[in-house]
């Protein structure tokens, strides 16, 4: 894999957890009212529910995109990495 693919799968990889974080976030702070653990809601969880997935499928629907665009941005560009390497400190064998 060169600079670029390397690049652009680690930009793909951190706007995933973005997405990811982004819904984990909405599940733990509103998740009593669509029960996520439940099947059999009331009609109020049902319909909080449906509000929820219609959410959960643009969060990713939009990263996608934006993942996608960013992907063909990038390939605009000449990449090469530094390769830095860093010394651990303390390390003893």
């Amino acid at each position: 894999m060169d600079d670029k693919e390397r690049l652009i799968k680690q930009i793909e990889t951190k706007m995933k957890t973005v997405m990811v974080g982004s819904l984990v976030v909405l599940e733990e702070e509103l998740s009593e009212l669509f029960n996520l653990d439940k099947t059999e809601l009331t009609e109020q969880e049902a319909y909080y529910r449906e509000i929820y997935n219609i959410i959960r499928k643009r969060i990713f629907d939009n990263g996608n995109n934006e993942i996608n665009k960013v992907k063909e941005l990038v390939r605009h560009y000449q990449i090469k990495s530094n390769k830095i390497t860093l010394p651990v400190v303390g390390w003893k064998e």
